[in-house]
């Protein structure tokens, strides 16, 4: 197909006036990554208030994640994305294997953002001061194989004696009423939790476990978490359960939008290696 220059300067036009293609979504975490071994490069953390809970890598790999006798959160650490552009995306994106979940167990999961001083340098107990006061972001809560609606979406907030991470009286609930994860025991669940740049002052929150998905907008009505660096996994127990998860899989993804300039640079270039093709061709007749 030819372009003559007018429509070239029409696709260009159209190019900036339309809305940025993203980038495709690059890995900024996975199973692969993880590192339990005492190291200063350790990544992965548990704190739990009883023994029993651990977080072990298997074969495969594969990351089995254990609560303990009294429940305990998992977190893990990886380079801090921001979500500076509309249209840009962070998620964490897990399969995994439930066991020993009943109908008050609580399962929680989201993403966090936390200073670099403020971070975990090896297993600790939940109720240690000041372990968890300066973490903000996102997480869904729910019952583990119960249908009661319940759950919720909860925007966590940095503060004093906010100690442990998934507590819901740290933050705000931004839905309710949401529904259960009701899981049979025994079978693989893949789930996520995605956040992405909806606009200006808005972000979109989306929650996938099995079937099930919640979607919710939030504006600037709260102060808005858009920059990221730990993801955060929390289950509970009763005196008779002690649920445990055997993950496959257990990843993040950033989605880019290149800056409007970038974009506006390789349009430009575009239409003028066009032209400059065309009289170039034009100049030998």
């Amino acid at each position: 197909m030819r372009l003559n220059p007018p429509s070239v300067l029409i696709l260009m036009v159209s190019l900036l006036l339309g809305a940025r293609v993203a980038c495709a979504s690059t890995l900024v975490f996975d199973i692969n990554g993880i590192i339990r071994d005492g190291s200063p490069g350790e990544n992965t953390f548990i704190t739990s208030t009883s023994g029993g809970a651990f977080a072990n890598l298997g074969a495969g790999p594969s990351l089995t994640f254990s609560v303990g006798s009294l429940g305990a959160a998992m977190v893990s650490y990886f380079d801090a994305v921001s979500l500076n552009q509309v249209g840009e995306k962070v998620s964490f994106e897990f399969t995994g294997a439930f066991s020993n979940f009943n109908a008050t167990t609580s399962l929680r999961f989201g993403l966090f953002n936390v200073n670099t001083g403020s971070l975990l340098t090896g297993d600790a107990s939940a109720s240690t001061s000041n372990d968890f006061v300066g973490y903000a972001g996102y997480m869904r809560i729910g019952r583990g194989t119960s249908a009661i609606a319940d759950g919720t979406i909860t925007q966590r907030s940095t503060g004093a004696g906010v100690t442990s991470l998934f507590t819901s009286s740290g933050g705000s609930n931004l839905a309710t009423s949401v529904a259960a994860f009701n899981i049979t025991n025994g079978q693989v669940y893949s789930g996520s939790f995605s956040i992405e740049r909806s606009g200006v002052s808005e972000v979109k929150i989306t929650t996938q476990f099995g079937s099930q998905t919640e979607t919710l907008t939030l504006d600037a009505d709260l102060p808005l978490v858009t920059s990221f660096n730990t993801i955060g996994f929390f289950g509970s127990v009763n005196s008779t359960f002690q649920p445990e998860i055997v993950f496959s899989k257990y990843n993040v993804t950033f989605t880019a939008v290149p800056e409007p300039g970038v974009s506006a640079v390789a349009v430009f270039g575009l239409g003028g290696g066009v032209l400059w093709a065309r009289r170039r061709k034009s100049g030998r007749r």
